[in-house]
C-alpha cells in the first residue's frame, strides 16, 4: 500500500508542471504528520475540500460553504483545521496511482475498520440506507473483480 506521503511525493513528481501554489501547499501538508494524518482522498462529507487542479483555479479550498482561493489563507486554513478530516480532491485526468490510493482508503476505512467482509458492510449500508456507504462499497467491489 502506497502511504499519503509517498502518493503527495509521486503527484508532485509526475505532476512537476502544477503551478507554485499547489506544490507549495502539497510540500506543507506533506511536512506535517498531524495534518497528513487527517487527509482523506475519499469524501466523508467532511467540511474541509481541498481541491487540486491541472487547470485554473489550480488551488481551491472549501470550507462549509466559503470558497477560498488565495493560497496564504489556505495554508493558514489547513494549519487552523490539522485536527478535523480534510478531504483533498484531485483533478486529473485518469491517473491509476491515484486510483490505487483511494481503493486503499476505502478499503481501510470500511473494511480493516469493521474487521468484516465487504459483502456483509454492503448489506449493513442497506439496512441502514447509507447510500452514500453503499455506492462507495459497490466501486471497491467492482475496483477489485475488474483488477
Amino acid at each position: 500500500m502506497v502511504s499519503k506521503r509517498d502518493f503527495l511525493d509521486y503527484f508532485l513528481h509526475k505532476y512537476n508542471h502544477l503551478n507554485y501554489q499547489v506544490v507549495w501547499i502539497l510540500n506543507f501538508i506533506k511536512s506535517d504528520d498531524k495534518l497528513l494524518k487527517n487527509i482523506t482522498l475519499i469524501n466523508n462529507d467532511t467540511n474541509i475540500q481541498l481541491v487540486i487542479s491541472e487547470r485554473y483555479p489550480y488551488v481551491m479550498l472549501k470550507l462549509d460553504s466559503i470558497v477560498i482561493l488565495d493560497s496564504e489563507d489556505i495554508l493558514y486554513i489547513l494549519n487552523e483545521y490539522k485536527d478535523y478530516p480534510i478531504f483533498i480532491d484531485f483533478h486529473v485526468k485518469d491517473d491509476l496511482k491515484l486510483k490505487e490510493v483511494k481503493i486503499n482508503q476505502v478499503y481501510e476505512t470500511y473494511y480493516l475498520e469493521k474487521n468484516d467482509s465487504i459483502d456483509h458492510l454492503i448489506d449493513e449500508a442497506l439496512i441502514n440506507k447509507d447510500e452514500k456507504k453503499f455506492n462507495i462499497l459497490s466501486k471497491l467491489i467492482k475496483n477489485i473483480n475488474e483488477g
